[in-house]
């Protein structure tokens, strides 16, 4: 529950075909984590607000994890800040703590976390804000136990956008942080 943080449920998946059903309660913002051996976790977030009113019935997610290797980049789907700020939203905790989970099970890896806008905005304003939010979540990890030897931040402003910025959807997709693996010896 991407509110109080409270963790609603937690399923595994079937080991052959990897499906899984989860039944969730509705009107609540959810953060859904995918992790499995010798990968690194894969994240999402939701709404159920109003779904009791929509025709939908559920949804289909298809996951693909990815291996723990240099290179390897992960979006980070769970870290908000409010709209021209720096400062971690109290919702981008469970993420954080994911990472911070990950990186002391994967004592040989260090990262980069890279911080992105979308393209509203003066191109030198956007890198100076990216920076400062990726040094932000930077320094959650130190304070959680986390060497900073261990994690570079880096803003990018809005030069490697994910999606299209014509929709507010597609700025909101650029908005988010992304996690590269840099090396894991």
């Amino acid at each position: 529950n991407l509110e109080t943080g409270d963790t609603v449920r937690q399923v595994g998946s079937n080991t052959k075909s990897g499906k899984f059903l989860l039944s969730l309660p509705i009107e609540k913002d959810y953060a859904a984590f995918f992790e499995a051996p010798g990968y690194a976790f894969a994240s999402f977030n939701f709404s159920l607000k109003g779904f009791a009113e929509s025709k939908q019935k559920y949804f289909d997610l298809n996951v693909k994890l990815k291996p723990i290797k240099a290179g390897e980049i992960f979006i980070l789907n769970n870290i908000f800040f409010e709209f021209d700020k720096f400062d971690l939203k109290p919702e981008s905790n469970i993420e954080l703590d994911k990472v911070v989970t990950f990186l002391k099970e994967n004592k040989k890896v260090t990262i980069e976390l890279r911080g992105h806008t979308d393209n509203q905005g003066a191109d030198d304003y956007n890198l100076t804000l990216s920076d400062k939010r990726a040094k932000a979540a930077r320094d959650y990890l130190v304070k959680k136990g986390i060497a900073l030897a261990r994690i570079e931040a880096n803003g990018y402003g809005k030069k490697v956008p994910v999606a299209p910025n014509e929709t507010e959807a597609g700025r909101a997709q650029n908005r988010k942080k992304k996690k590269k693996i840099l090396k894991t010896e």
